[in-house]
């Protein structure tokens, strides 16, 4: 396979602070393309998620340079992945409502 996706769940599992609160972690989305040609991934929907973030994207080498804060990925929605890179996404958690 030249293109690949893993979730890694940072909230599976029961994991305990010291203190015996919850250590629950983000919820990232590691996708690589080694294609020579970019690639449509669908972001997969996770209960409780929002969207997911981009922290890391090497097709784009000045992007700690970027101010701007960014965009929302809606679960579900097709992402254009560019040839031969890995993009980093987290899970951003929908509002709580209560």
């Amino acid at each position: 396979a030249r293109c690949i996706g893993i979730m890694l769940n940072g909230e599976a599992g029961d994991y305990r602070t010291p203190y015996g609160q919850r250590a629950d972690d983000a919820v990232l989305l590691i996708l690589i393309n080694g294609h020579a040609a970019a690639m449509p991934f669908t972001l997969p929907k996770v209960p409780g998620g929002a969207g997911w973030r981009i922290l890391l994207d090497t097709s784009k080498p000045n992007q700690e340079e970027e101010q701007e804060p960014p965009d929302l990925h809606a679960p579900r929605e097709p992402f254009r992945m560019p040839r031969r890179c890995l993009v980093l996404f987290a899970l951003q958690q929908a509002p709580s409502s209560g």
